[in-house]
């Protein structure tokens, strides 16, 4: 139940992953449940479910928004693959890491002024693409 006593809309990122699964015991909840296929579909919901592979789901939905994503799934240090991602002057950097699993949050960085901002799963695409305005706007 929402806090309007409601039930809660909530949307299962269908992408990847076993999210019928996901979608059913939602439905025995009670809760309204979305198929989230698209990023204008995260409007419309009060929660949002990540099926596993959760760095590709976020490489999948930041393409589809039309940002160029790059992934590094290389078997090296973080801070190792964070400078290569300074060196190639990656402006914006997304870090799914021990964060999402310990605070359901994820990372994001500007190369520009390297302040980290933790945001919910379902706020990176907004997110990217607001600092990317931001960003834009200064050249």
């Amino acid at each position: 139940m929402s806090k309007t006593g409601k039930s809660a809309k909530i949307g299962v990122l269908a992408l990847q992953g076993d999210f019928d699964a996901h979608r059913l015991r939602l439905e025995e909840l009670g809760a309204e449940v979305v198929l989230v296929k698209k990023p204008e579909q995260l409007d419309d919901i009060d929660g949002l479910v990540i099926p596993g592979g959760e760095s590709g789901t976020f490489l999948k939905l930041l393409g589809e928004a039309g940002f160029e994503v790059i992934l590094d799934d290389r078997d090296e240090r973080p801070g190792v693959k964070f400078k290569d991602a300074d060196l190639l002057g990656v402006p914006i950097r997304v870090t799914v890491g021990a964060l999402l699993g310990r605070e359901g949050k994820v990372e994001v960085r500007t190369r520009r002024d390297r302040q980290d901002v933790t945001v919910a799963p379902d706020g990176v695409v907004a997110t990217v693409r607001d600092l990317g305005r931001s960003l834009a706007s200064e050249l």
